[in-house]
């Protein structure tokens, strides 16, 4: 950069202060803040959103879409069991059917 005489303040000419709190201007930091707080809440919200909608499916695919044979066996085993009572015994009449039984 090149020095050109009469470029800075002369010794009669005091130079403009350096003052931060009037550089910065209020409203667009204000609107930078608000913008970017909001954009930064809907970026959680979106997170949030899409991890809620993962977790749900995977759920959904180990406990719907699996086959269930333990649960299958385990509902033939109480239909065996409790058949004897009709289609559907009341509480007391399904333990003192098991109780017999043992």
């Amino acid at each position: 950069m090149s020095h050109t005489p009469g470029s800075h303040a002369g010794a009669d000419e005091i130079p403009l202060p350096i003052d931060p709190e009037h550089d910065v201007d209020g409203g667009k930091t204000s609107k930078y803040l608000v913008y970017w707080s909001l954009a930064f809440i809907v970026s959680i919200w979106l997170s949030y959103v899409a991890f809620d909608w993962l977790t749900q499916d995977e759920a959904l695919r180990k406990v719907e879409r699996e086959p269930t044979v333990g649960l299958d066996k385990l509902r033939l085993a109480e239909k065996d069991e409790l058949g004897a009572l009709g289609s559907r015994p009341t509480i007391d009449e399904a333990i003192r059917a098991y109780v017999d039984k043992k």
